[in-house]
């Protein structure tokens, strides 16, 4: 699990296409390139405060940093949470699709 997380720091960060020090600075320098760089390497194991403000920078959830959720269950989270400021119609269509996948 937590080589799983650093992958995931590091994934996230390269997928935005951001170097350690833009990171830093995406998150106003909240934490240094060096804490970052000990996260991804495993150095430093990294704590839910730290995932909360490493997310914002990279437009991840922390949970996913920390490897409570997998990448495709926060983009079914989004996607329900679009839907469901939608109409009723659609938000029925869209949970019988969803019942209809999670039965298969």
């Amino acid at each position: 699990m937590a080589k799983e997380k650093h992958y995931r720091l590091k994934q996230a960060r390269k997928d935005k296409g951001l170097t350690l020090k833009a990171l830093s600075e995406a998150i106003s320098g909240k934490l240094s390139t060096s804490a970052i760089a000990n996260y991804e390497s495993g150095i430093r194991e990294l704590k839910v405060p730290q995932a909360v403000i490493l997310a914002n920078g990279l437009d991840v959830s922390a949970a996913f940093l920390v490897g409570l959720v997998g990448p495709d269950e926060d983009l079914l989270m989004d996607l329900l949470i679009e839907v469901s400021m939608r109409g009723d119609y659609d938000v029925k269509r869209v949970t019988s699709i969803v019942r209809a996948y999670l039965d298969n």
